[in-house]
């Protein structure tokens, strides 16, 4: 019980260690636009991804799908920047994450899920999830919804 407690602490902080960096090289990106345009205006931020190991970034995620309601489960293989359609719901994958082999196993990644519900004349979208899920503890970040569960399998190229 002690094991699996500190195994989830390690990825836990690991994976704040990744968004603390992310996060502070959109800051120096934005920092380096302001320097240079000599203005304080710009406020959008950016992420350099030439400073982060692009070897550890994969090209499609592998999503299992399950429909409470009727049990039916299903493996999407989604590629990053693409859409996938499951029932009413549409899932993007922004960005997929393995660690390293040094490192403990890991894959995170950044989704986006809407919801399309259809009435009589037109299509009403909500967007029900937008951040990163992991594999390891897909409970730690992912998807609440009555009807749907999403639960990362891997990252594969």
């Amino acid at each position: 019980m002690k094991i699996h407690l500190l195994i989830k602490i390690i990825i836990i902080y690991s994976s704040f260690c990744i968004f603390a960096t992310l996060k502070s090289f959109a800051q120096d990106t934005k920092n380096q636009a302001n320097e240079s345009d000599g203005s304080k205006k710009s406020q959008s931020y950016t992420i350099n991804i030439n400073k982060i190991n692009p070897s550890n970034f994969y090209k499609e995620a592998v999503i299992q799908a399950l429909d409470k309601s009727t049990a039916k489960k299903t493996i999407l293989n989604i590629k990053v920047d693409q859409e996938e359609k499951f029932d009413n719901i549409a899932i993007k994958v922004h960005r997929c994450w393995q660690a390293p082999l040094q490192q403990t196993p890991e894959s995170k990644a950044l989704i986006e899920v809407i919801e399309k519900i259809k009435y009589s004349y037109e299509v009403q979208e909500n967007n029900l999830f937008f951040g990163w899920i992991f594999a390891s503890s897909p409970s730690v970040s992912g998807l609440e919804h009555p009807i749907y569960d999403l639960t990362l399998l891997n990252c594969k190229n």
